[in-house]
Order: C-alpha cells, then structure tokens, then sequence
C-alpha cells in the first residue's frame, strides 16, 4: 500500500491497513470509531483538548464538542489517550506541564471516565455524561498507567 497524507484505519481482523480517504481528521493523534454510536471520537487540536466527534469522514467536520476537562491556564498538555471501552464508554486521559516561576515543573495527569449515548433531544443526537474525574500529581509516566 502507498503510505501519504489521510485517513487509515487497520483492521485488527485481516490485519491490514486501509486507507479511508485524502482528508486528515481534525483530531490530534488517533481516533476512535464506535460502531454503536456511529460516529468517530477524537481529542480536539487545540486547547482546551475536549473530546470531540464527527458522523462522516466525509467531508471531515467536528459536529460535537464534550466537555471533558479545562485544563488551567498555565498547563501544557504532553500526551494524550482515548480508549473506546465499548458500548459508548471512553476513558480519556491527558497528561500536562506546569512550569512554576523558578523553573521549575511538574507533571498533572488527567483521568476522565465517561459515557456517551444516542440522545434525540440534545443537539446533534448525543449526551455525555462523565461518570469520574481523578487527577493524580507527578505521574511521569502515564503511557505506561493508561496502557
């Protein structure tokens, strides 16, 4: 398969990537698609990093923004992480800087567990609800918590 700009998906059955299409998602890192819901969930590229998703990756457009987490001010964010745990449960989890004025920084990591369902009555046809929010100081190494 020629590799170049767009949209790949890997199907974890055949064990082959496929590409979907010239577009890029406007989403920062991977996406996640939950067949149930019908749509493709992905952490925004910009602060404040909400979780966001889109019916169609045609054209590519974000049609809803959940709030999950606004992180402070002076938070970088390092990492990111969605996890489609099924049946419309994710757990996103971010991990920050935060510089302090000596120069000194530490790391903030962000846990969010959260659960979105079909909703007529909201705009776009989804809800989110966050079941549980933890935030664990000094975490270096949340690849390997979230993992």
């Amino acid at each position: 398969m020629k590799v170049g700009n767009g949209t790949y998906s890997f199907d974890t059955v055949t064990q082959e990537w496929k590409k979907e299409g010239e577009e890029l998602l406007p989403f920062i890192g991977r996406a996640e698609h939950d067949h149930g819901l019908g749509h493709w969930f992905g952490i925004m590229p910009f602060r404040p990093y909400h979780l966001c998703a889109m019916n169609s990756l045609y054209p590519p457009m974000v049609q809803h923004i959940l709030e999950d987490f606004d992180p402070p001010e002076d938070w970088r964010m390092m990492c990111h992480y969605l996890v489609n745990l099924g049946s419309g449960r994710f757990c996103v989890a971010k991990g920050f800087e935060v510089y302090g004025d000596d120069e000194t920084w530490e790391t903030n990591s962000v846990l969010i567990g959260l659960e979105v369902k079909r909703c007529s009555d909201q705009p776009g046809g989804l809800k989110m609800t966050k079941h549980k929010t933890k935030h664990v100081a000094n975490l270096l190494d949340i690849d390997t918590f979230v993992l």
